[in-house]
């Protein structure tokens, strides 16, 4: 039997409210405090300073297993007490969507990355590879190790998608070569 991981990290330190602390601890991240200082939060006035994190996930970010808020946050095993209206908005987010929320809160980061490593106990042929998420503020982009076109001269182009935040259903494939190009639009 062959075990599978993902290793997530995120490349830099996230600002990050105590919602959404306590919904990235229940997904399972290890967090490391960076900055004590507060910094201005962008959406709300009422919300505490907040701080910023080193986070990674050993297996990566789980999936939602529910569409309802409640049972998400059982079998996340959030305590009651903990629970708010924030939290039940929070828990239902994708990756994307809660780290995108992550880069509003913080005029001053541009960017945020996360790189995904994929593993296997055992030598097989889909047990690795692994995957890009670059988050901006016009939108974000994923490039996977799995996803990719052979040219008719042999040239291998890795495949991505820009998704715009406005635009989620506009999406447009094309190879990028550096995330340059990309934060540079």
């Amino acid at each position: 039997m062959a075990d599978y991981y993902t290793r997530t990290v995120l490349t830099g330190p996230v600002p990050l409210t105590d919602a959404m602390l306590t919904v990235v601890s229940a997904r399972g991240a290890d967090t490391t405090l960076e900055i004590e200082e507060g910094i201005l939060d962008a959406i709300t006035q009422e919300r505490l300073p907040l701080k910023t994190y080193h986070v990674s996930f050993e297996d990566g970010w789980r999936s939602q297993y529910s569409d309802n808020p409640d049972e998400e946050i059982e079998e996340l095993g959030i305590d009651d007490e903990d629970v708010t209206e924030e939290i039940k908005r929070l828990v239902m987010l994708d990756e994307a969507d809660f780290f995108h929320e992550s880069l509003l809160l913080d005029p001053s980061i541009e960017s945020i990355e996360i790189q995904s490593s994929w593993g296997c106990s055992k030598m097989r042929l889909d047990g690795f590879g692994g995957s890009g998420l670059i988050l901006t503020k016009k939108g974000y982009l994923c490039i996977i190790t799995t996803d990719f076109t052979i040219s008719d001269d042999g040239v291998i182009a890795l495949r991505s998608v820009f998704s715009p935040w406005e635009e989620l259903d506009e999406q447009a494939e094309s190879p990028v070569e550096s995330k340059e190009e990309v934060l540079s639009e």
